[in-house]
């Protein structure tokens, strides 16, 4: 079987724990269950879950739906406001083009979409110049938002937690190598590389959870489509029907 889900927290909450610098996090951004396996670890080391609006925007349409995950208005979560093209994000003191007169609070406001506005002035929003005490905060960062680190500016001691799965293609091992070089610039530590370090569970079911699955719905037929082994349900069950190419079922 793969890696459960309470296994990445174990494991995570061991590497999160004795982390003196800020602990960067990435895992999929729309896995809520991810995000609440962190948003736990953060609550039991007394540090605070740090997001991104899209991902508080998702947490608050589910909260319509069930309490299965937290709150945007947690203790233990904030939302990362991060500078756009006029970079004003959490500075109040930016003088403009007129002598005497600072930038006002809208004109920051004007690089946020609609949408992400609401967000920018709850008590637990944050951005670069509020994370000081770094050791208070697991900080999501995928890889789209690592130049976001720049204005972070992790200390040493700091680590890079890869909670997504490990690279399968081309592509993927070449975002890999992106991603150390800026963590080599940054001096960041990185983790979840390999799958002994357990920081990453696949949403696909196995193969034992499959075949418990298929006992439970007791189908009239099988018929193994997205496979590699597509015999592997013929050791198993006696209403497996093969597909061939051009044969209608």
């Amino acid at each position: 079987t793969g890696t459960s889900e309470q296994e990445v927290y174990t494991h995570a909450k061991r590497l999160v724990e004795p982390t003196n610098g800020l602990v960067v996090v990435t895992f999929p951004p729309r896995d809520l269950s991810r995000l609440s396996t962190f948003h736990k670890i953060a609550c039991k080391t007394k540090k605070k879950l740090v997001i991104d609006f899209s991902q508080a925007y998702l947490l608050d349409r589910f909260s319509e739906l069930c309490d299965r995950y937290p709150n945007t208005d947690h203790p233990n979560l904030c939302l990362y406001a991060p500078r756009k093209s006029w970079g004003l994000a959490g500075r109040k003191d930016v003088e403009s083009n007129i002598p005497g007169l600072c930038y006002p609070e809208n004109i920051s406001e004007q690089d946020y979409s609609t949408w992400e506005r609401e967000y920018l002035n709850r008590d637990n929003t944050i951005n670069y110049l509020d994370i000081k005490e770094q050791q208070d905060y697991v900080f999501y960062c995928n890889y789209f938002q690592i130049n976001q680190l720049i204005d972070v500016k992790p200390k040493p001691g700091s680590k890079y937690l890869r909670s997504i799965t490990e690279p399968f293609s081309d592509e993927m091992l070449l975002d890999v190598v992106r991603v150390k070089n800026w963590l080599d610039l940054l001096n960041l530590e990185l983790f979840g590389m390999c799958s002994e370090d357990k920081l990453h569970a696949s949403g696909h079911a196995n193969g034992i959870e499959i075949k418990q699955a298929l006992r439970h719905i007791n189908p009239k037929q099988i018929i193994p489509i997205h496979t590699e082994n597509p015999s592997y349900l013929n050791e198993h069950f006696n209403n497996v029907k093969q597909p061939k190419y051009g044969e209608t079922i």
